[in-house]
C-alpha cells in the first residue's frame, strides 16, 4: 500500500531518509544527437507508447511549443530561438537537456528538506561507440555499461578511461555514500544553493545546470503542473 501520494510525501517529509544518486543522459527525453537530425525528419517520432517525441523541424518545435506550454510559449520560444529546421532541432536539445537538470536539481531542493544524508547529481554526456552512435548517442541508460565497467568490442582507450573513472565512483558510493576517491576528479555534493549538476562521461566536473532565466523559466512551469 502507498498511503500517500508523491507531492504531499514530500511535503510532509515522510519519505525514507536515505543515501541517493541520481542522473540524468544527454540524449534523452526526445533529446537527439546532431547526427540523427535527418533520420528523424524521414523516421517521424517512434512508434512505441511512452517514448518522447523528437522535434526537429521549426514548424513542429514552434507547434508543440504552443501546446505544451500555452501563455507561456512566447517566452519558451525566446530563451530558445530558431529560424531553421536545424536551428529548431539544436534549441529543442536545449530545452529538454535544461529541462532534464532542472527538474533533477529543484527535485533535490525538495528532497532535502527533511533528508540529511547526501545527495549526488550527474549528467551523462557520453556517446558510447557503435552501431547506436548516430541515432541515438548518449541515450537513457547508456552510461550504465561504464557504471560496471562492462565493455563492448566497440570499446576505445578512452571508453575504457571512462568505465574505469565511472566504476570507480560508483564502487566508492556503494562502500561509503561518497563517490569521492584518491585520483578522481572532485564529485560535489547537491546544494541547493549551487544550481550546478557532475558532469560525467566526456568530461568529469562540475557544471550549471542552466542560466538564471532558463532555471526561472522551468522552475515557474513546473508550478503549473499538477503535483504527482
Amino acid at each position: 500500500m502507498i498511503p500517500s501520494g508523491y507531492g504531499t510525501t514530500y511535503a510532509s517529509g515522510a519519505q525514507n531518509s536515505v543515501f541517493f544518486l541520481a542522473g540524468n543522459n544527454l540524449d534523452e527525453s526526445g533529446a537527439v544527437p546532431e547526427t540523427a537530425f535527418d533520420y528523424w525528419r524521414e523516421a517521424g517520432y517512434p512508434g512505441r507508447p511512452g517514448a518522447p517525441p523528437v522535434h526537429v523541424t521549426l514548424a513542429d518545435c514552434a507547434s508543440a511549443a504552443r501546446q505544451k506550454f500555452g501563455s507561456m510559449a512566447d517566452e519558451f520560444l525566446r530563451l530558445y530561438p530558431a529560424t531553421t529546421d536545424d536551428e529548431a532541432a539544436l534549441a529543442s536539445n536545449d530545452a529538454i537537456r535544461d529541462n532534464s537538470r532542472v527538474s533533477t536539481y529543484l527535485w533535490g531542493t525538495r528532497w532535502t528538506r527533511s533528508v540529511r544524508e547526501p545527495v549526488y547529481t550527474y549528467f551523462w554526456t557520453h556517446r558510447p561507440p557503435g552501431p547506436d552512435h548516430d541515432i541515438r548517442g548518449a541515450y537513457h541508460g547508456s552510461e550504465i555499461a561504464y557504471v560496471f565497467d562492462n565493455p563492448t568490442p566497440y570499446w576505445t582507450d578512452e571508453d575504457r578511461a571512462i568505465g574505469d573513472t565511472m566504476s570507480s565512483y560508483w564502487a566508492n558510493y556503494t562502500t561509503t555514500g561518497n563517490p569521492n576517491g584518491p585520483g578522481l576528479p572532485t564529485w560535489p555534493a547537491y546544494d541547493p544553493k549551487s544550481p550546478t549538476v557532475m558532469e560525467a562521461g566526456d568530461h568529469f566536473g562540475p557544471i550549471p545546470v542552466a542560466s538564471k532565466a532558463k532555471t526561472g523559466f522551468w522552475r515557474r512551469f513546473f508550478l503549473t503542473q499538477d503535483a504527482w
